[in-house]
């Protein structure tokens, strides 16, 4: 029986992950839509730094701090709190931002919410963050 719930987990694992890979491509044609361009000075800033910052501030700090104080019912499998978070990053967005990248950015951070309720880490957020970063530069840049 714990074999049993062991192979579930594992294939759980995997499907998170292999939706969270498939959807970066739909927010990266979203992101795009908005008309995001590039300075070369802050490349290193929007593939590394940013995402790393952004994890500890958000899916850390207020996703964890809402975990621990305040209970929030989820939706379809989204915690509450994933949620909660996911509307601030969004409306954080909406600085030095336009309305349009605010909003799809609402999408990829759930996706980052959920991979930190599964393993409790900031350690997949940070890596998923970072790679759709990098596949929107990828897609944008040129």
């Amino acid at each position: 029986m714990a074999q049993k719930k062991a192979d579930l987990a594992l294939v759980y694992d995997h499907r998170v992950l292999w939706v969270a890979a498939l959807a970066a491509p739909v927010a990266w044609g979203g992101l795009y839509v908005a008309g995001h361009t590039f300075e070369p000075t802050s490349l290193i800033m929007f593939l590394f730094i940013y995402p790393i910052a952004e994890e500890i501030v958000f899916r850390g700090w207020i996703q964890g701090g809402l975990q621990r104080y305040l209970p929030l019912p989820g939706f379809f499998g989204i915690s509450g709190q994933n949620l909660l978070t996911s509307a601030i990053f969004s409306a954080v967005h909406c600085f030095g931002q336009d309305l349009l990248w605010a909003l799809m950015v609402f999408f990829p951070s759930l996706i980052f919410g959920a991979l930190k309720d599964r393993y409790n880490s900031l350690i997949q957020p940070v890596i998923f963050h970072i790679i759709y970063n990098i596949g929107f530069w990828a897609v944008v840049a040129p």
